[in-house]
């Protein structure tokens, strides 16, 4: 893995496959050091989550119908919603 600084910014290249475990410890730890904030505080396993504006779009990498817990940090919302997402392509 090499880092490479370049005006602001930084990138970084790994030149093997990580395990998935050892690819999550590697951006927990860069999004902390970036004090980046998560759009989901939790997401099950398989499940991303990206932010468009005031919407948050869930998507399932997985072949099984997950939950993802409501969090209440988007205006209207409640915290004690939860939703299921089905695979991305079903």
């Amino acid at each position: 893995m090499t880092r490479h600084q370049f005006g602001k910014g930084a990138c970084w290249f790994m030149a093997t496959r990580l395990s998935d475990p050892a690819l999550s410890s590697f951006y927990r730890a860069l999004s902390a050091s970036l004090a980046l904030a998560p759009v989901r505080a939790y997401l099950p396993d398989g499940v991303t989550a990206s932010r468009r504006g005031d919407s948050v779009f869930t998507m399932n990498w997985t072949a099984e119908t997950k939950t993802v817990p409501g969090s209440g940090e988007l205006p209207g919302h409640s915290s004690h919603i939860s939703s299921t997402v089905s695979r991305v392509g079903s």
